[in-house]
């Protein structure tokens, strides 16, 4: 038997150009048309008494990558600080692609777009979060995860997310206490710590350093008598904090107290 060998779009009632190929099981042949979209190959076979017999197989012509989501990388308090020299976890929404479905994601980690000086791209499936493990990061050092997603065609798109290693903690500060007599705003403090105050009714909570180099620092305050809470963890805005701020009023008229410890 010899062979002819054609491509049409599926579904359509276009004739097809047939190219004979004679013996060969095999051919080259592009389509008519070159648009992505859906097609069907079709093959003719021909024997010495001129029977013919034919058979077709569809396939999709995807031109286009994924359409990538945004990723994130973090630790544990996700965030894009990540407090690990080994460990980040990942996530994402699935890719789209309208014409080739997703077959696959692969991760690489680097100090930019693509490098794998830390990672090298690695399969993970299916899958939308991951904890990559094992790796080797440095304090203080900045790094680029890239995430590609992997089409039916083999047509990847790719999504970035920049990430930073700090593993220290902020450098010690100082909290101290301004009473009504400052006008109620921070100053300079003083020395030695103000521990007593006069008024049973407001004081002005301050604080100066508590820097952090790497990442900066996020201020967060809470009031206790004892053991007891008696302002719970919040955040506070920095500049309010320090020299020059409106600070934090704590009504101690409102505990009974006048002394307050903890601070």
């Amino acid at each position: 038997a010899s062979y002819d060998v054609a491509v049409v779009p599926a579904n359509s009632a276009v004739t097809p150009q047939w190219h004979n190929v004679g013996r060969r099981t095999y051919a080259s042949v592009e389509p008519q048309q070159r648009e992505p979209g859906e097609y069907r190959v079709l093959v003719r076979a021909t024997d010495a008494a001129g029977n013919q017999v034919q058979s077709g197989l569809d396939f999709v012509v995807d031109g286009s990558e994924p359409e990538m989501p945004a990723v994130s990388v973090h630790g544990a308090t996700r965030s894009s600080t990540v407090a690990s020299l080994t460990e980040i976890r990942v996530e994402w929404a699935p890719a789209n692609d309208t014409e080739c479905d997703v077959v696959d994601y692969t991760v690489a980690v680097g100090h930019a777009p693509d490098s794998v000086t830390v990672l090298p791209y690695t399969s993970l499936g299916l899958a939308t979060n991951v904890r990559l493990s094992n790796l080797t990061l440095h304090q203080g050092q900045r790094y680029v995860l890239t995430l590609v997603a992997l089409n039916g065609a083999g047509l990847g798109g790719r999504a970035t997310a920049a990430f930073l290693v700090d593993t220290t903690a902020p450098l010690p500060g100082q909290i101290y206490l301004q009473s009504y007599t400052t006008g109620g705003t921070c100053q300079a403090p003083g020395s030695p710590a103000v521990t007593f105050v006069a008024s049973p009714d407001n004081v002005t909570v301050c604080a100066s350093g508590f820097e952090d180099p790497e990442s900066g620092a996020r201020w967060r305050l809470a009031v206790f008598m004892a053991d007891v809470e008696l302002v719970p963890w919040h955040d506070v805005p920095r500049e309010e904090m320090e020299q020059g701020g409106a600070g934090f009023t704590v009504p101690l008229r409102a505990f009974n107290v006048t002394f307050v410890p903890g601070l």
